[in-house]
């Protein structure tokens, strides 16, 4: 499935109303949209947990089914391409110091990428301002 960052930012604006999401992590996530609905889970759960749209990774996969079925229902699956970045992921985690090798010390390196984006969406810049 294919799905614009608009398509997106508006379900999520139906599904979670009280939760503002940044325009980055909504590109992210948008990015992330396939078809194998697990991957798409496995992508979305941190992001879900840090903006507390969910607790835990069990509902953060049935919030993602949701959201999924959000944007099918209304023919996110369209042809319009998703809007990425260009910028590669390593100029990205240049943006917050120290946080890909903090991220593989603690062996969570799949992490990186919401992790960047939950660090912009509250302006951190550097891993040792994570608490």
């Amino acid at each position: 499935m294919m799905v614009t960052v608009p398509q997106l930012r508006q379900a999520l604006e139906k599904e979670l109303p009280k939760i503002a999401f940044d325009d980055d992590v909504v590109e992210y996530l948008a990015k992330e949209v396939g078809d194998d609905e697990d991957a798409v889970a496995e992508a979305w759960s941190p992001v879900l947990i840090a903006y507390s749209a969910a607790s835990d990774d069990e509902s953060a996969r049935e919030l993602t089914r949701q959201l999924l079925q959000c944007l099918k229902s209304s023919g996110g699956a369209g042809e319009a391409a998703i809007e990425s970045r260009e910028a590669p992921a390593t100029a990205e985690s240049e943006a917050v110091r120290g946080l890909a090798d903090w991220l593989e010390g603690l062996r969570l390196s799949q992490y990186l990428e919401p992790a960047i984006a939950w660090c912009g969406a509250r302006k951190i810049t550097q891993a040792d301002e994570i608490s």
